[in-house]
Formats: structure tokens, C-alpha cells, sequence
């Protein structure tokens, strides 16, 4: 837990085209990256230098949880969380304490919010060069939880997916109640994917 030791390891990394990273869960840790990855620029200088060009954060869907949402037909964007008023949050929290997947992803949501905040903060104030990918449930080549392997082994067989998912890994469509059966939604991604969307973005620079 060398805080210090990880800025000094990164920054003797030096310059790099492009940061991937999967692994960045607490603000407190995102900003020692950037505090790596911003050496002290000349006071001739009139824009923030950084020593990668694109730095790609590996964000997750569960943001979602910590946020107000739309009951709509329509894919969730990037913009279309809001904050939960105080009482709102608390009726949410007793929502989220009801099961212990409920409890994880607004913890491990909150977290990967914190790392995006830090982000969007020093691209507005400094111009860093920053991607975040929200992704969902990954499955595919190396998944070593096999969460989702029910529903790919009944793809896989065209039978019908199940409907028992866990609350909490399905949205509802609107005008529509839990019970209904063509109220559930949920999405996912295949690993290989997720690669290919991760070299769009650094095509795309």
C-alpha cells in the first residue's frame, strides 16, 4: 500500500501512446495516476503536459446503481444519470440492502463513479486525454467466474433464456411490472467484443 512507490513506478515508465486500464476502483488511487502521468510542465508552457496520449478507463455499467435513471425503451447514455435527491437515495439504499448483490453493485459502482469523476475533473481542467468504457457483464475466453454461463448454454441449445435472473440484473421496461415477463431486460458483452471496441478507441486516438 506505497502510494508514493506506485507514482515513482509509473512515472519511470515514461511516455506511453496509450494506458488500458482494467483495474483503477478508488479516486483516491485514480488521482495518484494522474499525478504520475503530469510531470511539471515549464512555465513557458501554456497547456498541461501528460506522458501517455490516451488513457482508457475501464468503467462498469453498475455506475447505474448509484444513479437516477429513465424508465424508457430506449439504451441508457453516459448523460442520462442524474443524482438522487436525499430522500430518494435513502428509498434507494433500502432498495440496494435488500440482497446482497443489491449491496455490491452500488458499492462497487460508487467506487468505479469516484474514478470517472477524477477523470472528466482533470480533462476539463487540464485537457487530459481520457476514454471511459462502461462496460456490462463480460463473457467469453478467460472468464474465470462463469456468471453468465446458463444463459450462454441456452443460446447455444435455442432454449429460452431463464427469467429467474437475480433482482437487480434486469431493468424494466417502462409501463411495465416486475411480474411481466417481457419486462426484463438485461445486456451483456462478449469478451473478444470488448477487445474490438477497445481498438476502435485506439484507432480513433
Amino acid at each position: 500500500d506505497d502510494r508514493e512507490a506506485f507514482r515513482q513506478a509509473l512515472r519511470n515508465e515514461g511516455h506511453s501512446e496509450v494506458i488500458i486500464d482494467f483495474i483503477g476502483f478508488q479516486a483516491v488511487y485514480m488521482q495518484d495516476v494522474l499525478d504520475a502521468l503530469s510531470p511539471e510542465s515549464k512555465q513557458a508552457e501554456t497547456k498541461q503536459r501528460f506522458t501517455t496520449e490516451h488513457y482508457i478507463f475501464v468503467s462498469t455499467d453498475s455506475v447505474y446503481w448509484t444513479q437516477k435513471l429513465p424508465s424508457a425503451e430506449a439504451r441508457l447514455s453516459e448523460d442520462d444519470g442524474r443524482e438522487f435527491s436525499p430522500a430518494e437515495l435513502t428509498k434507494h439504499l433500502e432498495y440496494c440492502h435488500l440482497t446482497s448483490l443489491g449491496d455490491y453493485q452500488f458499492r462497487y459502482g460508487g467506487n468505479k463513479r469516484g474514478c470517472e469523476c477524477v477523470l472528466e475533473t482533470a480533462w476539463k481542467e487540464s485537457g487530459f486525454p481520457y476514454t471511459i468504457l462502461r462496460l456490462p457483464d463480460v463473457y467469453g475466453p478467460y472468464d474465470n467466474l462463469g456468471g453468465f454461463w446458463e444463459l450462454v448454454q441456452a443460446v447455444e441449445m435455442r432454449r429460452p433464456i431463464a427469467t429467474n435472473l437475480q433482482t437487480g440484473r434486469t431493468r424494466l421496461r417502462e409501463g411495465t411490472r416486475s411480474k411481466d415477463l417481457q419486462s426484463r431486460r438485461f445486456c451483456w458483452a462478449f469478451a473478444e467484443d470488448v477487445r474490438d471496441a477497445i481498438m476502435v478507441c485506439l484507432a480513433k486516438g
